[in-house]
């Protein structure tokens, strides 16, 4: 199914259930591919593994150095769009805490 239609299924379960919290992580996980999948056919330059790999070490390099990486290379930047775009989905799985009744948050 597509997911709007999934999304529709899903919102038939209880908040803060166990059914609840796997259809939600099931569906951001098919959200999330599709999503990646649509970018990776209209970012304007495609992907290059290597270059991207590269990149990611160097920005693991630049913490400990404080010296910021080379972000020039086109290949690089696509392949780092597709990795990290979705860190948005960090807080849609602390939305999804708030609802788990099992779930103590620490107080800080």
């Amino acid at each position: 199914p597509d997911l709007q239609t999934l999304a529709q299924s899903y919102a038939l379960r209880t908040p803060g259930s166990i059914s609840h919290r796997k259809a939600f992580k099931n569906y951001c996980d098919l959200a999330v591919q599709s999503i990646r999948h649509d970018l990776s056919h209209t970012l304007p330059h495609p992907s290059h593994k290597a270059k991207f790999e590269n990149l990611f070490f160097r920005l693991g390099v630049a913490a400990d150095t404080g010296a910021m990486p080379d972000f020039s290379d086109a290949g690089a930047r696509s392949g780092y769009a597709l990795e990290f775009f979705c860190r948005a989905r960090s807080l849609a799985d602390l939305w999804m805490d708030v609802w788990n009744r099992e779930y103590v948050f620490p107080e800080w």
